[in-house]
């Protein structure tokens, strides 16, 4: 219960947070300039699909810490022997890890009531204009500030929070979770709702779009895949007391697995972005749809891996760094 609970938390968290930047660096170019009917109809699709993705994030977090929240009182239950009773509720959120759950629990409803009702219009905004509008501008702050926020009450209560030297492992941590949502959602994007909209229109119109689109992305997610890495390996050391727990404790055999999940999202990444993005870009309109089916099938793989990694890490917070296997 605990880690499922925490795998749908981390999935949410991370739509919330990442939706914002992809949405404004990637997609909002890509489509600004495309702004005939058909083209319109086709961002009002994939707006659909991703306003979709954001209820589901929102019911995946509060589904995700309300199971953990309870995980925890049963934890207390059982120490003392006995049924749930209103002390171990009190008890698991004088907690630094059940107050901080439940803080999350509040963000996310607040970012629900206040935000929530906007994100599809915002998202099917496409007006020609290169430059978002003031309106879209303070929504997209506001959106991220509360993403942010919820990241980092994930980062409070993880084993960083809990280490030697909190004050520098909490920052590494969030900001691994940070790198990691903006790839994730990416990749989300990519796999699950840019094709809806592609597949209103001929190819060659596709890959005046896709391809753009792509490029912009690839650009994002080499900086976000670069700074998950350097934040990973340093979260790492901060957690484990030697580097042979990665041997003899579960918490360092998941890390690895983990670890060998992400070198393979690495090789499709660079799959993609060294060889099928210029194969792309050099393509006519005849092997167009070839090749972006290509690239389709990669990045749906990447996604899987992800989902795979994210499920890893759901499994790794619940173990010890200290505990042999």
């Amino acid at each position: 219960m605990l880690a499922a609970g925490r795998l749908i938390t981390f999935a949410g968290a991370a739509f919330l947070f990442g939706i914002g930047p992809v949405y404004v660096s990637v997609l909002h170019r890509g489509f600004a300039a495309a702004t005939d009917a058909k083209w319109r109809r086709g961002h009002e699709l994939m707006a659909r699909r991703l306003g979709h993705q954001g209820d589901a994030a929102f019911a995946g977090l509060i589904l995700g810490s309300l199971l953990i929240l309870y995980a925890q009182v049963r934890d207390a239950a059982r120490r003392h022997g006995g049924s749930v009773r209103g002390a171990d509720v009190l008890d698991t959120l004088s907690t630094g890890f059940g107050g901080w759950t439940a803080l999350r629990l509040l963000l996310t409803l607040a970012m629900l009531v206040a935000l929530r009702g906007q994100l599809r219009g915002r998202l099917a905004r496409a007006d020609g204009e290169r430059a978002l509008p003031p309106d879209d501008r303070t929504f997209w702050a506001g959106w991220t500030v509360f993403g942010a926020a919820i990241l980092a009450s994930i980062a409070m209560a993880s084993h960083a929070a809990a280490g030697s030297s909190p004050i520098l492992a909490v920052p590494v941590n969030f900001a691994h979770l940070v790198s990691s949502a903006l790839w994730l959602v990416g990749i989300c994007v990519l796999a699950t709702a840019l094709p809806v909209a592609l597949g209103t229109r001929n190819t060659r119109s596709q890959l005046h779009l896709f391809s753009p689109t792509l490029a912009r992305f690839s650009r994002l997610a080499f900086l976000a895949v670069l700074a998950t890495a350097a934040t990973g390996v340093l979260n790492a050391l901060a957690v484990l007391d030697d580097l042979g727990a990665l041997n003899t404790t579960s918490y360092g055999q998941t890390l690895v697995t983990k670890m060998w999940l992400f070198v393979w999202i690495l090789g499709f990444g660079g799959l993609n972005h060294f060889v099928l993005l210029r194969r792309l870009r050099a393509a006519s309109s005849a092997d167009g749809a070839r090749r972006m089916r290509a690239i389709g099938a990669c990045v749906a793989v990447e996604f899987l891996f992800g989902i795979l990694l994210l499920g890893a890490t759901a499994v790794l917070t619940g173990l010890s760094p200290s505990v042999p296997s």
